[in-house]
């Protein structure tokens, strides 16, 4: 919209002086990569999955992964940023500080035919060290882990090295719940509350002596202390290079290309995104339907659990009928193999059984079996003294 006060402004700019041009300042080149400074790309991301979380795609948000503050120094000087999120966390590199690690590392190709082994063997060495939280204390109820292991056991050592490639980019971090640290239980050792008057267990083995200071800066020096003392559910050792200084003909799941194809233009990548999954199981329980009816109603000998087919789920009749509490006496159906417990139940099961007033043939007397809970949860009556742990009872009470 025009209105008067412009032909003021235009009035009063056509009575200055014309000023003279003066050429343009020719500006300096800009380094190699000052342009990409300052934008961060994704380098790496790590996802807590779990079978249990089966309505969320097994997104899992009990645990929360943390760098140690040691860590967190050396990402701020690598040009990093950690970004922790509910169900994992992401690291970020800055584009510029990434070209120019390309840049370096294609001179050397350059130089050496090949990056040398040494170099990559001394790339972020003491590897990154993530602590692994606990934020839900029932972790363990709905966990397919070692019946032997209890939250505040010495810590799992986790590695990227341990990792089963899938697609490009993509990998699983293996879990091995044998691989732990050496160092005692705070179970054991009764815990925080028992702290200046409580006795180590017996078998203990003394601490390490520790290295000198020469020997170890103070990424190390940290990490001796945190594989000591810390209380954290299980520690991750990010490393980005494969033990072994031999070059894979695949993706060894690193982020680390030590053979990366030759561009028609620029440096080579060495550094490729990668996200790895760090995927849990769920508990496996022998599920026992116990059936309780109105007396006279159902006949007992009918009655039995199949699939979404019809046809039957493998599950068996005891003998003899159970007592519920209240009085009332009830069949119990037993699975045959363990299934797994799940937030929800994802197995379609129907109860079928034959009245005994009416209808002589069976009929679907529960169409939708419910599932068995995380909070019913009875261990094995019987346990070897050798092998593998049984597992454990899942009661599920139904009434019709």
């Amino acid at each position: 919209m025009t209105t008067i006060f412009d032909s003021f402004l235009d009035q009063a700019l056509r009575t200055l002086p014309p000023a003279t041009l003066r050429p343009a300042r020719k500006r300096a080149t800009p380094p190699a990569g000052s342009a990409l400074t300052g934008r961060y790309v994704r380098f790496l991301s790590i996802d807590v999955r779990h079978e249990f979380y089966n309505r969320d795609q097994g997104v899992c948000t009990d645990i929360a992964i943390e760098p140690t503050p040691r860590t967190r120094e050396r990402l701020k000087l690598y040009g990093y940023i950690v970004r922790c999120r509910d169900d994992g966390v992401d690291l970020f590199w800055d584009a510029g500080v990434q070209a120019q690690a390309n840049g370096v590392f294609a001179d050397l190709q350059r130089r050496f035919g090949q990056v040398p082994a040494d170099i990559w063997a001394r790339l972020y060495e003491p590897p990154l060290l993530f602590t692994l939280r606990l934020r839900e204390p029932r972790f363990a109820v709905f966990t397919d882990m070692p019946s032997d292991f209890r939250i505040g056991d010495p810590p799992l050592q986790l590695s990227s090295r341990a990792n089963i490639p899938g697609a490009d980019g993509e990998a699983r971090l293996a879990i091995d719940w044998s691989a732990q640290l050496d160092r005692p239980s705070i179970v054991e050792s009764r815990g925080m509350e028992g702290l200046g008057n409580s006795a180590p267990p017996e078998d203990a083995k003394p601490e390490p002596k520790p290295l000198a200071p020469q020997d170890q800066g103070p990424a190390a020096r940290e990490r001796g202390q945190f594989e000591r003392r810390s209380q954290a559910f299980a520690l991750l050792d990010l490393h980005f290079t494969r033990a072994d200084p031999a070059p894979s003909d695949a993706w060894d799941g690193m982020p680390v290309d030590r053979t990366p194809a030759t561009p028609r233009s620029g440096p080579p990548s060495f550094f490729r995104p990668v996200r790895y999954t760090l995927g849990f199981e769920a508990r496996r329980t022998r599920w026992r339907y116990l059936v309780a009816a109105r007396d006279g109603s159902v006949d007992a000998a009918s009655l039995s659990v199949v699939g979404p087919d019809g046809c039957d789920a493998g599950f068996r009749r005891d003998d003899a009928p159970r007592r519920l509490p209240d009085g009332r006496v009830a069949a119990c159906l037993t699975a045959d193999d363990p299934r797994a417990i799940l937030a929800s139940p994802d197995a379609h099961l129907a109860l079928m059984g034959r009245p005994l007033a009416g209808r002589s043939w069976p009929r679907a007397l529960v169409d939708r079996l419910p599932g068995p809970s995380s909070e019913n949860i009875l261990p094995a009556s019987a346990v070897p003294p050798t092998g593998d742990q049984p597992p454990a009872w899942s009661d599920i009470y139904v009434f019709v």
